[in-house]
């Protein structure tokens, strides 16, 4: 007998996937915070939360700086969402490309043209929108053109075509996001420490080096002083011309 696979949609009512989840024997990974924001940049991953529970229940943190380089899953989370920025800027719609699937257009030519670098979730939980940031090609100039989109709401009031498989789609980097604030991820190379403790002991070394010719031309100095009182010593003052400076 042949098993079928049944897609159901949710929404995006903690309750309501709360209460399938339990009904279908799913464990929920609750958490006394949730991401409102994430940026991804040279490995690393900043991001912005807000205690929904416990000890500074409504705190708002929107600028913590990630610790370690994220792995492949957030990335990869990441990299789908610009198909999404593709759409929302309409660039299949002027192109006359017909999307059945969303999913297929993943690595289509005209969503290479864009890059997703961070998300920004606003509103409470039954109403939430979320703005995309990022970037497109400009062949005429040869470089790239940031742009954020407009607020894109979750529900099935939405006039986003694809905002179902957007509203998964950010609830799977929210996930990655947490992960990464509790530690998936990798610390950055120490071979980059080690290279820069030998950048700052090659700079002491150069001053220490520049130092020593400034007490060697120091003592130089000194010794000629001391050559000119020696001359002098053992005289009778009586013998000694002061205005001249001759004995």
């Amino acid at each position: 007998m042949s098993r079928k696979k049944l897609t159901v949609t949710l929404g995006n009512n903690s309750k309501v996937v709360a209460s399938v989840a339990e009904a279908l024997g799913l464990k929920e990974t609750k958490r006394p915070y949730k991401i409102v924001s994430a940026s991804i940049n040279d490995g690393f991953c900043n991001y912005g939360f807000e205690v929904t529970e416990g000890v500074g229940l409504g705190d708002q943190h929107p600028n913590v700086k990630g610790a370690g380089l994220y792995k492949n899953d957030l990335g990869e989370a990441f990299g789908k969402l610009h198909v999404h920025f593709a759409c929302i800027d309409d660039v299949f719609k002027h192109s006359n490309t017909e999307i059945d699937d969303i999913d297929k257009f993943h690595i289509h030519e005209l969503t290479s043209l864009y890059h997703v670098t961070s998300i920004k979730i606003v509103g409470a939980e039954e109403n939430e929108t979320v703005v995309i940031t990022g970037s497109k090609h400009i062949s005429c100039t040869g470089g790239r053109t940031g742009f954020s989109t407009p607020r894109i709401p979750f529900d099935e009031l939405s006039s986003y075509q694809w905002h179902n498989e957007l509203r998964a789609l950010i609830n799977l980097i929210r996930e990655e996001v947490s992960l990464y604030k509790e530690g998936k991820y990798t610390l950055p190379d120490s071979e980059d420490e080690e290279l820069s403790h030998k950048e700052k002991g090659k700079h002491i070394k150069q001053r220490t080096i520049l130092d020593q010719i400034k007490e060697t031309e120091g003592e130089n100095s000194d010794t000629g002083t001391d050559d000119e009182s020696d001359e002098t010593e053992g005289l009778d003052p009586a013998d000694i011309d002061l205005e001249s400076n001759r004995v």
